[in-house]
Parts: structure tokens; C-alpha cells; sequence
């Protein structure tokens, strides 16, 4: 029933937090942008308390190796590190998960060793 519920408000979600990411929050007014993170923190606790966690989000998933059970690759970026084979670079959405179970992988590109 918890992961009914929460997958039909991923959605809205996903677009409360692409409008976090767009530069226009940054140019918005310091009061703007605490309400705005007010209903945020707020859904997020809503989300906590249904026994969701939020995973896969920035800065914690840049620099970490692809997991192809958790991510979906977006965009694959050309690099000669060979240490940067599969390794996250940016994440577009970030993912849910209860347990073990993923109910939306998060959308990532990801460096691809090119010799």
C-alpha cells in the first residue's frame, strides 16, 4: 500500500525537485527559496515516515560506481581515465528505493573508459 501511494505522487516529486535544480531557484529571493525548502523538507519527512528512502541523489552518487540494478544511464561521457570507468558523473533524477526494492532508478550519466 506505502509504495502504491508514493509512486502515485512520483510524479509531482520528480518535478519539485527538477524545479530545485533549475537556475532560476538560485535567483529567486532568499525568502522564496526557504518556503520553497520548507515544503520540501516536509514532503521528504512524509516520504521518510511511508518507509522511503531517497537515494542516489547529488553530491552522494557523483563519484560512485554505476550500479546497473539502481541507475538507469542517460548519457554515457568519454573519458581516458580508466579509473573513471562506470563512475557516476551527474545524476538528472534521483532514485527510491524501500529495501532492497527499486521503485525508481535514478537517471545518471556515467564516464566510459575510451582507449
Amino acid at each position: 500500500m506505502r509504495v502504491r501511494t508514493f509512486e502515485a505522487f512520483l510524479p509531482a516529486l520528480n518535478t519539485f525537485e527538477q524545479a530545485r535544480k533549475n537556475p532560476a531557484f538560485e535567483k529567486a529571493s532568499p525568502e522564496w527559496r526557504q518556503g520553497f525548502n520548507a515544503v520540501w523538507d516536509a514532503f521528504m519527512k512524509s516520504v521518510s515516515n511511508l518507509g522511503i528512502e531517497w537515494q542516489w541523489s547529488l553530491p552522494q552518487a557523483e563519484d560512485q560506481k554505476f550500479d546497473p540494478y539502481t541507475h538507469e544511464i542517460l548519457e554515457e561521457i568519454p573519458t581516458d581515465d580508466p579509473e573513471k570507468d562506470h563512475v557516476i558523473s551527474q545524476v538528472y533524477r534521483s532514485g527510491y528505493r524501500v529495501g532492497d526494492r527499486v521503485i525508481q532508478p535514478a537517471q545518471v550519466s556515467v564516464y566510459i573508459y575510451k582507449v
